[in-house]
């Protein structure tokens, strides 16, 4: 199997995220003698190793099967844009194609790493939009270590922790876990999804003002991108 640049990249990080939600620790990975661990930690920043004998022993460790898929990266790329202004603006009239788009791309390779955790990724978008299906705690968990290990595109976070934020103020209601997606939220704060977010986290800790101003930011923003999308 010969990977490209782009794949190499994206495994190295899918292989931390698996080493962290797993329990793996740093000395478990050094003990297996598959490379140093310097190698390790350097591929999982998304550092290109150029032995793809690295890549395909780690994918053995962790359990893993991987299937090139032409064209991901193009399809994505466009992919993404679409979906973020659709959920931005509640499209509603657009969810089911853009649903049954994602789901021919990527079902064919869902077995596949890479793949399989956008199409897990997409299916709490859409199960959210679509039937108004919160995130579970262990979901929420899950993504946020997605998010950390940064398996996945900007846009993505954002709709995530948006979705997260909406899971854990109406459904799972812990303190700690609001916590944790803050810290998150703080890193987009200038995209108005994560403005809203703010606002709300700022009117529960009393901070009225603040919380306003951000409302307002964020309105703002909407206004000016929808002017300039029609």
């Amino acid at each position: 199997m010969l990977l490209t640049e782009t794949e190499k990249k994206r495994l190295g990080k899918l292989f931390d995220y698996y080493r962290i939600s797993r329990g793996i620790s740093i000395k478990q990975i050094e003990g297996e003698g598959l490379s140093a661990y310097s190698t390790f930690h350097y591929a999982t920043k998304g550092k290109v190793i150029k032995n793809d004998e690295f890549y395909l022993n780690y994918l053995d460790y962790f359990g893993l099967s991987f299937k090139c898929k032409d064209n991901f990266e193009e399809w994505l790329s466009d992919y993404l844009i679409r979906l973020l202004h659709v959920f931005e603006y509640y499209e509603e009239d657009r969810f089911d194609e853009l649903y049954h788009e994602m789901i021919q791309e990527l079902a064919p390779y869902k077995n596949s790493v890479i793949y399989h955790e956008y199409m897990r990724v997409f299916e709490y978008l859409f199960s959210y939009y679509r039937n108004n299906t919160y995130m579970r705690l262990e979901e929420v968990n899950d993504c946020l270590v997605m998010i950390k290990t940064d398996i996945i595109e900007d846009e993505l976070k954002i709709l995530l922790l948006d979705l997260m934020f909406r899971s854990n103020n109406d459904f799972i209601g812990s303190y700690e876990l609001a916590d944790k997606i803050k810290v998150w939220t703080l890193k987009f704060e200038y995209h108005p999804l994560m403005k809203y977010q703010l606002a709300f986290y700022n009117k529960y800790e009393c901070h009225f003002l603040k919380a306003l101003d951000l409302f307002k930011e964020s309105l703002n923003i909407f206004e000016e991108q929808q002017n300039y999308y029609w």
